[in-house]
C-alpha cells in the first residue's frame, strides 16, 4: 500500500483528498494536517510514500513544506497542488487540485517512479 500524507488548509479539500485516497485501489491515507508546520511533523513521524502539499496556505506556504517536508523524510514523493492557476489558466507544473481523482494518484505515483533505463 502506498501511504499518503495530505496537507491543505482547506477543510473542505482535506475530506475530498481522504475521499479520494479511501476509494483509490493500493493507497491508504497516512495523514491529514492543515498547516505546513503540522505536515512536516507528520511526515516525520509517519515517513508516508507519497504527500500531497497544498502551494498557498497561511504560515509556511507549499513550497517551504516541501523542502522541510523533504528534510525530514527523504522518501517521500512530494506533489505541490493548486486551486488558483496562472492568469493563464495553466498551474505552471503544479496538480490542479481541482481535478484530484482516483486515477490521479495513480498516474502520480508511476511517473514518479524511476523509468528503467535509470532516469
Amino acid at each position: 500500500m502506498i501511504r499518503v500524507l495530505v496537507v491543505d488548509d482547506s477543510v473542505s479539500f482535506l475530506a475530498a483528498a481522504t475521499e479520494v485516497v479511501v476509494a483509490s485501489e493500493g493507497f491508504e491515507l497516512e495523514g491529514i494536517a492543515a498547516t505546513g508546520e503540522e505536515g512536516v511533523e507528520l511526515a516525520r513521524l509517519r515517513q508516508p510514500d507519497l504527500a500531497l502539499v497544498d502551494l498557498k496556505m497561511p504560515g509556511i506556504d507549499g513550497r517551504e513544506t516541501a523542502t522541510r517536508l523533504a528534510a525530514e523524510s527523504p522518501g517521500t514523493v512530494i506533489v505541490l497542488m493548486t486551486a488558483t492557476p496562472n492568469h493563464t489558466g495553466r498551474s505552471d507544473g503544479l496538480l490542479d487540485k481541482r481535478n484530484v481523482a482516483a486515477p490521479h494518484l495513480a498516474e502520480l505515483w508511476a511517473r514518479a517512479q524511476p523509468s528503467s533505463d535509470g532516469r
